[in-house]
């Protein structure tokens, strides 16, 4: 079970994300040594302030905190609480409005950033759109801007994974129950889990270097070269990323652990190698910020195994839905149209508009037996809001 904290208790994934000491010290570090006295900083996904704070505290005139979500009030309160709520101007907008000249929330003060930070890492190094976020941010900003962090390559390395192993032995035999289907799925699924050293069969292996404003990669590759016997059961991946020209921020198994942990990317059946195997590791995130999409593989010069968490969907509904946003190679031509569906396109149905209770009205106006009352209409939009990602 993941020790991440739910997105709906949001004051303690701020706290657990501030209290991860390697972290905030490198961001903490990097920041001092990149903002100048006098520079205008842009701090992307801001949350409870923390790198705002960082790029105040090393003497920007102006740091512009880009925040969404309620989150904003912290940024809010700590830039008061600690005397700059001069310098600090908290942005509630999505940052790809802000940095698009063409919409009508594009922030004009971004044209003079000379640094954009943003902790906007996830397990696997760019889950949360980093390269699409930065790349639009340096294309506004002045053309000496620099941002934090600079680039990153993932680390990947074949493993005896222990809880892979166990997890799936302990499904093979419930009591005398074998659950060969539900096994099957968990072993198509990548997991975020604190993997050891011992787990490892080799040195961890290095992708190419890739800049965070710049275009995302579709394929990460490396190759791994085993150094002891085993079988591996899973490809571990994680990320070394430099924040700045000297300052690295690391979740490679071999580094102080941090709350990002590894990604997990089992391998049924498992794959032996022996020292000196020579082993060509790929993993294809089709939509980057959700693993449950990511395809893998492990291939050496006689075997080959692979992995495609989409062949682990529990129905096959949820994977035509997924192929109609194209994250498979073969595209289905027709949609099954659900209730949702018509809810969302009525909302939409009026034009543009943020406030929450105008579109629980159009819902509840066109779909009057659907729901008691305008709570019960809101509580919908809501839902469907949150799984855009706009709320």
């Amino acid at each position: 079970m993941s020790t991440t904290p739910s997105r709906l208790d949001e004051p303690r994934m701020h706290a657990w994300l501030v209290l991860d000491a390697v972290r905030t010290r490198a961001f903490f570090e990097s920041i001092q040594r990149v903002v100048r006295p006098g520079d205008t900083v842009v701090d992307i996904g801001s949350g409870s302030g923390l790198l705002a704070l960082f790029a105040a505290k090393a003497g920007a005139k102006k740091v512009y905190a880009i925040e969404r979500s309620p989150s904003a009030n912290l940024a809010i309160a700590h830039a008061v609480a600690n005397g700059v709520a001069d310098v600090i101007e908290v942005v509630r907008e999505e940052a790809a409005d802000a940095f698009d000249p063409a919409h009508p929330k594009f922030l004009a003060g971004a044209r003079d950033a000379r640094v954009i930070v943003g902790e906007i890492l996830g397990h696997f190094a760019p889950d949360e759109d980093m390269h699409r976020v930065f790349t639009a941010a340096k294309r506004v900003a002045r053309p000496d801007a620099v941002t934090v962090p600079q680039s990153y390559a993932l680390t990947l390395a074949l493993a005896a994974h222990e809880r892979t192993r166990a997890d799936a032995a302990a499904l093979d035999d419930v009591h005398g129950i074998s659950l060969v289907a539900l096994r099957r799925l968990l072993t198509s699924r990548p997991l975020v889990d604190t993997v050891r050293s011992s787990e490892l069969l080799g040195d961890e292996a290095r992708t190419d270097t890739f800049a965070v404003a710049g275009p995302m990669p579709r394929t990460y590759r490396a190759t791994f070269t085993a150094s002891r016997a085993g079988a591996a059961n899973a490809v571990v991946a994680g990320f070394d990323c430099m924040l700045d020209d000297r300052t690295r921020l690391s979740t490679a198994v071999d580094s102080a652990p941090t709350t990002w942990e590894q990604t997990v990317f089992p391998l049924d059946p498992p794959l032996d190698v022996v020292p000196g195997t020579a082993v060509t590791l790929t993993l294809e995130p089709r939509l980057v910020t959700e693993r449950a999409t990511y395809r893998w593989r492990a291939e050496t010069a006689t075997e080959v195994r692979t992995g495609d968490a989409m062949s682990g969907m529990l129905s096959e509904g949820n994977a035509d839905w997924l192929a109609e946003l194209g994250l498979q190679l073969k595209a289905p031509t027709t949609t099954t149209w659900t209730s949702s569906l018509d809810v969302l396109s009525s909302m939409l149905a009026g034009g543009p508009t943020d406030d929450v209770a105008t579109l629980a009205a159009r819902a509840l106006a066109a779909h009057p037996q659907r729901f008691a009352d305008v709570d019960d209409a809101r509580q919908e939009v809501l839902r469907l809001l949150r799984l855009l990602e706009i709320f």
